[in-house]
């Protein structure tokens, strides 16, 4: 009997033939059943001003004055932001986003970017003679604070003449604690001045560290 062999060339072209069928099979079944794509972004109603950015530019603008309405030069100034949980409670320690000197004019301007969430701003600065912290808000993409200068912010129904057995006052005082009594008008208290207080009793840093000639057994304490 003969015994039919075929060739590897034909079993291979029959699989190949076969696996063709099957692929144009597949392809018009897909085709019958066409399945129409769906999105939930087409499917969501929203508004056309709708602001899709997280972030925003917020320009800063902070001017230093004097007691006399004058610039203060050189002036350190940080800027933070407060960490906040879901309740909007302030959590752990204050985020720096910004830190700078006042220029020849008194005044730090500059740009930084905020999260769209943040509605206010804490300024600080270590420099003895001026409010070592301030809450201020953002007003739109701007922030402006005045630090320092004139100030003749008065409020009345403060007690006059105290005396208590423990201490006496000289008269009554205004909101922010300034005795109404002083001499008018007062003192310029001139940034050289200043300057020279931080120099000698910097903010925020131990004498023995900052001046231990100080301490000294050599250094003469008496006044003249």
């Amino acid at each position: 009997m003969r015994i039919f062999k075929p060739s590897l060339l034909k079993v291979q072209s029959l699989i190949l033939l076969v696996f063709l069928i099957g692929m144009l099979s597949c392809e018009k079944s897909n085709n019958n059943n066409p399945e129409e794509p769906t999105s939930m972004m087409e499917e969501m109603s929203i508004p056309q001003d709708f602001d899709f950015k997280t972030t925003r530019d917020v320009t800063i603008n902070i001017s230093v004055l004097d007691n006399s309405g004058s610039p203060m030069v050189f002036i350190p100034i940080e800027v933070y932001k407060s960490k906040v949980n879901s309740s909007g409670l302030e959590i752990g320690d204050d985020v720096l986003v910004f830190k700078g000197f006042t220029d020849v004019q008194g005044n730090i301007n500059s740009e930084i970017s905020l999260a769209t969430s943040i509605e206010s701003l804490k300024i600080k600065t270590n420099y003895l003679g001026l409010i070592n912290e301030s809450i201020v808000p953002i007003n739109g993409d701007q922030l402006a604070y005045s630090l320092g200068g004139l100030n003749n912010t008065k409020s009345t129904g403060q007690s006059n003449n105290i005396n208590q057995g423990y201490y006496y006052t000289l008269g009554n005082w205004n909101g922010l604690g300034v005795p109404n009594y002083l001499v008018t008008p007062g003192d310029n208290i001139t940034q050289d001045f200043l300057d020279d207080i931080n120099a000698s009793l910097p903010e925020a840093l131990p004498l023995p560290v900052s001046h231990p000639m100080y301490f000294q057994s050599t250094t003469e304490y008496a006044i003249h």
